[in-house]
């Protein structure tokens, strides 16, 4: 039994990861945020500046916010607003 609930687990997960990165692009710029966001919407990787600012104006403009910031600063970047050097990735979506 134990072995099956194992089997069941993992298919759930890769299941679940494949979705994710199915349903996960990446932006480096507003243009392809916003393309990104009306022609397949999901979740949108991008780096972020500290300035809320950015975060606020991204938010009138498309709708969508800022979903998930990973605990762990691996990449640093260019903000995908005002371009700022040093932007930590972030996740962004629409809420529906």
């Amino acid at each position: 039994m134990e072995k099956l609930l194992d089997e069941i687990q993992e298919s759930l997960f890769q299941r679940a990861k494949k979705s994710m990165e199915q349903l996960t692009s990446k932006a480096e710029d507003m243009e392809s945020f916003n393309r990104t966001l009306e022609e397949k919407g999901g979740f949108i990787k991008a780096f972020l500046c500290d300035d809320v600012t950015c975060e606020d104006q991204i938010k009138q403009e498309t709708g969508a916010t800022v979903r998930l910031v990973p605990f762990q600063r691996k990449e640093t970047g260019k903000c995908v607003h005002c371009g700022t050097d040093g932007s930590q990735m972030v996740y962004f979506a629409r809420s529906y």
